[in-house]
């Protein structure tokens, strides 16, 4: 399947867990490809998911996984009487964000192409559907072409598939991506949860600034933030979990730090993620945070090709006693594709 048009999507939702952890850094590596093993090894650690578009930053959501209540919350919020007869898509990100922040909506932005086959479909079968041009009233719609006034837009959210539908924050911030060509039931269930989302962003930020010092609020945070891509001001949480916390006895560290070390794993600065992934593997307990950390530490080095302080963290994974065998699979290919690259003498 081609990259630039796919099929029907469904919704991609990055968990604090393993398997997710794993797979969150495939885009990246598909584009490393001066290392070539990485390339091919880790094409085995795609799990079992269709996708129409891939994309890497922002949450993205299984219709499954969806939260009802605020789905209802926002279809209550909802303007009476009938929709307007086409959605009133603006062309301009610095006008969304302006009226996006006058309003206090977030932003609904769909990139497309001018020779996408599926943006021409979304666009003659999904936005004109009644449903989808309620919905849209509870965002400042936003339409761009990938390739031209949208191109910066599509690369800070490393967009490499087209549609790509997001729910941007008024300061186009990321909040949850819909990639892909998807129906119109499907499209109109992930606005909602980006409206939750967004709402929910809103609230913790309230009372952060109402008790700097509660630490359910900052982890919570900081994962939003970290989840988002926003890597400054979930940098700046983190500092203050450290702070508030120092002893980690709410036990968040690991999962906090492997989950800001991938982000900026994602976006190249390998140097500001390998001090999180280390603190996270060394203060690593449950195999979920160890598999977690050291995986994705490892990968670290491999793409600095570091090979030598990559094997033995794929080798700590390997011998653990209770690792399911679809995680064993993947660290031992990760593991040969390692040993394989520095035996021909290319490190």
């Amino acid at each position: 399947m081609q990259n630039k048009e796919r099929g029907a999507a469904r919704f991609m939702y990055p968990r604090r867990c393993a398997r997710t952890l794993l797979a969150s850094t495939i885009s990246h590596f598909a584009l490393m490809k001066r290392i070539a093993f990485i390339k091919t090894t880790l094409l085995c650690l795609i799990p079992l998911w269709g996708v129409a578009s891939c994309s890497s930053s922002g949450s993205a959501m299984d219709p499954a996984s969806l939260e009802g209540a605020g789905a209802v919350a926002a279809t209550a919020a909802l303007p009476k009487g009938p929709p307007p007869a086409t959605i009133p898509w603006l062309t301009s990100l610095k006008e969304a964000k302006s009226q996006a922040l006058k309003e206090n909506k977030p932003i609904l932005v769909t990139l497309h192409t001018s020779w996408c086959g599926y943006c021409r479909k979304m666009e003659a079968e999904v936005f004109p559907d009644e449903k989808v041009r309620q919905a849209a009233q509870l965002f400042v719609p936003l339409r761009l072409d990938g390739e031209k006034e949208g191109r910066e837009l599509a690369r800070r959210l490393q967009v490499t598939g087209f549609p790509a539908t997001w729910v941007l924050t008024p300061d186009a911030y990321p909040a949850l991506s819909i990639p892909g060509y998807v129906p119109s039931e499907t499209l109109t269930q992930g606005m909602f949860e980006g409206l939750t989302r967004y709402q929910k962003g809103l609230d913790l930020e309230k009372k952060h600034r109402a008790n700097p010092d509660d630490l359910d609020t900052l982890i919570e945070l900081t994962k939003l933030w970290s989840d988002r891509g926003t890597l400054e001001r979930a940098e700046k949480l983190r500092l203050a979990l450290d702070k508030a916390d120092p002893g980690d006895e709410k036990g968040w560290l690991p999962g906090i730090y492997t989950q800001l070390g991938i982000a900026y794993v994602q976006k190249e600065q390998y140097d500001r993620a390998i001090p999180l992934l280390k603190r996270s593997a060394k203060e690593s307990v449950s195999t979920q945070d160890i598999v977690s950390s050291h995986f994705n530490l490892a990968v670290c080095y491999a793409l600095r090709r570091e090979f030598k302080e990559a094997i033995p963290l794929v080798e700590r994974v390997v011998a653990l006693p209770d690792l399911t065998p679809d995680h064993r699979d993947r660290a031992e290919k990760l593991l040969t594709g390692i040993r394989q690259e520095m035996a021909g003498g290319k490190q």
